[in-house]
């Protein structure tokens, strides 16, 4: 029988990578990021000389003083959201431009620079430029959103528009800051906008390309993708349960495990409404719900249950941070 010659063996042809990934597939992530921190910090340093100018953010008889401009820089730099005694609402124009821009300006970078390492880390086949502009898009997408689906809060026109996209970007962004009055749990658009686009943000791009290819080209999702779906669901699934199972004990009998009665919903429909919120706003979004109901003395039954939420936080690679 005739040997086969190793040098004429078929080789098994590598997975050919999608369309997108084949067009930007030179890596340039080395050369970008020390940019991009760069143009981060001088954002910073340039927000920093916006609030504490003299009439240039807040209004007059308000001005922050260097220290407290300087915290709102980095807080609203780094998608922390803190509110401040005076909500980002009473701003002057070119203060809540400031806070918008850095926002959508922050939450583009973060999601590029984790893209990019979990692309690598995950081994998945997107390449740099791929998520660089998939990020413009989905920021420009979550804008949109916002514009077209929240209420305008008693603004019209331009101010309207912009009010609307700034709280999509928070949102988006996981940033707890708020350019209108705080959301409700009872309105429909907290659920159905403001919560989800917090959700698909702290999912991080590379999760929201393959949910898109998958969708448009039926492509199966990666490991890490199936990873962090499963796990956000469980652990949604996970605090939902806890607090209904706390509200349920403390509507109940008065005293139940050295508690006393203290949670009083109006009906079933809010108790599952504020679990839900209460669940998904704890993972770092951290927006100024307004939720219809006092713990009272089960406040530390509650604690260990949000408590954990704030530590595990959103995915690898999204807007929230966490462990």
């Amino acid at each position: 029988m005739a040997q086969k010659n190793p040098e004429f063996s078929p080789q098994p042809l590598p997975d050919e990578p999608p369309p997108l990934a084949r067009r930007y597939a030179r890596p340039f992530a080395g050369d970008a990021l020390p940019w991009m921190f760069l143009g981060w910090g001088l954002m910073i340093i340039a927000a920093i000389g916006v609030f504490s100018g003299k009439g240039k953010a807040m209004p007059s008889g308000n001005e922050m003083p260097m220290g407290q401009a300087i915290f709102m820089a980095i807080n609203t730099a780094t998608l922390t959201g803190f509110e401040l005694p005076v909500p980002v609402r009473d701003y002057t124009p070119m203060g809540r431009m400031t806070v918008a821009l850095m926002t959508a300006s922050a939450s583009a970078m973060f999601l590029i620079a984790g893209g990019w390492a979990v692309s690598r880390i995950a081994r998945l086949r997107y390449s740099d430029r791929a998520i660089l502009w998939m990020t413009v898009a989905a920021e420009g997408a979550a804008a949109l959103i916002g514009v077209l689906a929240l209420p305008s809060d008693g603004h019209e026109g331009v101010h309207g528009i912009f009010t609307r996209a700034a709280r999509a970007f928070c949102a988006f962004g996981n940033s707890g800051l708020q350019f209108g009055s705080a959301p409700s749990v009872n309105h429909l658009t907290t659920h159905m906008v403001l919560l989800p686009l917090a959700v698909l943000g702290g999912l991080g791009l590379p999760v929201l390309m393959d949910i898109g290819t998958f969708v448009i080209a039926a492509r199966k999702p990666s490991n890490h993708t199936r990873s962090v779906l499963t796990t956000t669901a469980a652990i949604y699934l996970v605090g939902l349960l806890a607090l209904l199972v706390l509200q349920l004990l403390h509507a109940n009998d008065g005293v139940v495990r050295g508690y006393t009665k203290s949670v009083t919903w109006v009906d079933p429909t809010q108790m599952v409404l504020g679990a839900s919120a209460m669940t998904l706003n704890a993972r770092t979004l951290g927006m100024p719900l307004s939720l219809p109901l006092q713990f009272g003395d089960a406040a530390a039954a509650l604690q260990c249950i949000l408590i954990p939420l704030m530590i595990i936080g959103a995915s690898s690679g999204g807007t929230g941070g966490g462990a």
